[in-house]
């Protein structure tokens, strides 16, 4: 079993919200290193090596990769 995050430097969070969406998404980038897309008002960027997107039909996507290097949400400020 592989840790996701590694033991240093320390992953802190604070302030967890919950993000859900209604299936709909906005596809901005896909190659086999990087998947960037827009979940209603958050903004999505997945960076990793041979990542693979299946797309659901009302679901939303799965994303798998042989190693990932980084996730990133961010709150599209309006």
């Amino acid at each position: 079993m592989k840790k996701l995050f590694p033991a240093e430097p320390t992953l802190k969070i604070s302030n967890a919200e919950k993000i859900r969406y209604n299936g709909t998404y906005q596809i901005r980038n896909i190659t086999t290193e990087q998947y960037e897309c827009v979940i209603e008002q958050f903004h999505m960027n997945v960076t990793g090596k041979e990542i693979a997107v299946q797309f659901l039909q009302e679901d939303g996507f799965l994303l798998t990769c042989k190693s990932l290097q980084k996730i990133t949400i961010e709150r599209i400020q309006r």
